[in-house]
């Protein structure tokens, strides 16, 4: 499910958004749907009462782009193993939601999830079997001697000096919590954030000056 097509200019907001778009058109998304979910996280994270126990910023954050990509797409669920998962309704792959540590979305960065791997994401990494489902992603009965894995997606995204971050990315191996290769990376346009104002709507001068990050133009992993 990997292409090799060559990165764009990080400076071109415009030709950044159509390469990310005609990567995103495999998995029948787009920069506009997952922009969308990372506002959706991080608006339900700033919309946290500051009564709530501090844990929950992050907690309604994840929870908010979780639901959003599911409401955007309308795709399965599978909660197996306590890992929410959103299922492609092929069955070939599922997207995990997950907060990212920055840099998040950068070319050449090796990502990491904000609170680290739980079990079950070290499980799929490894490629260790894993309990097979009743019921595939349409509803239609397994049949656990042919049943194959769905490749493992991730969704990170972040909020960063004024900006979410966000890319779709396929781990290939990890150290303990951290992983340290991706079969393939799909960073998305930075898109500015307004605590009161952000749509999911990014134009060519919106982006943060790339000499201020590690923005490295360097072929996919």
């Amino acid at each position: 499910m990997t292409t090799a097509n060559l990165l764009p200019d990080p400076k071109d907001l415009d030709a950044w958004t159509a390469w990310a778009d005609e990567r995103l058109h495999q998995f029948d998304l787009s920069v506009r749907v997952l922009h969308q979910v990372a506002v959706a996280g991080q608006r339900k994270k700033d919309r946290t009462s500051p009564l709530s126990a501090p844990i929950m910023r992050g907690i309604d954050g994840w929870d908010g782009a979780l639901v959003a990509l599911r409401e955007a797409t309308g795709w399965g669920k599978d909660e197996r193993g306590g890992l929410p998962r959103t299922v492609h309704p092929s069955g070939r792959f599922f997207v995990v939601v997950l907060t990212g540590a920055h840099p998040v979305g950068v070319f050449g960065a090796t990502p990491q999830p904000k609170n680290g791997l739980r079990p079950m994401l070290r499980d799929l990494i490894d490629d260790h079997p894993t309990v097979v489902p009743l019921f595939d992603a349409a509803n239609v009965p397994v049949d656990p001697n042919n049943y194959q894995e769905p490749e493992l997606w991730l969704f990170l995204w972040c909020h960063h000096e004024g900006y979410l971050y966000s890319e779709l990315c396929s781990p290939l191996r990890r150290d303990g919590d951290r992983i340290t290769a991706y079969r393939d990376q799909i960073p998305l346009p930075p898109l500015p954030y307004d605590h009161d104002t952000t749509d999911a709507m990014i134009t060519p001068d919106d982006g943060p000056d790339p000499s201020a990050g590690p923005v490295i133009d360097v072929q996919p992993r």
